[in-house]
């Protein structure tokens, strides 16, 4: 269980939340998967949409896919969704003390 949950607001056309995601565990079978994207968490300036798309289907995994990749694009926060990747990469890391993590 993670100390504390991450959380991933959706928002309506008009900034209106619509609903708060809170993620409270990261089950062992991501953890390869976030490692290996972990590289996009240190240059995200560089990062292709391919590749933003592959973070954002992440996140969807991660919260159970209670929303799409369409979703996030749609309504997510740019800030709040880097954020709970990097906050998702960062606890993927402590699990392996020598695994890259994002920094």
């Amino acid at each position: 269980m993670l100390r504390e949950p991450i959380e991933l607001t959706l928002y309506d056309e008009h900034d209106e939340e619509i609903q708060t995601y809170r993620l409270t565990s990261i089950r062992w079978g991501f953890l390869k998967k976030a490692l290996a994207l972990a590289k996009y968490a240190k240059d995200a300036d560089k990062v292709t949409p391919e590749e933003f798309d592959e973070i954002g289907q992440l996140v969807c995994d991660l919260y159970k896919n209670q929303f799409t990749l369409d979703d996030l694009n749609e309504k997510a926060d740019k800030d709040q969704v880097m954020a709970a990747f990097q906050a998702i990469v960062k606890q993927s890391g402590k699990s392996l003390p020598n695994a890259p993590a994002g920094k």
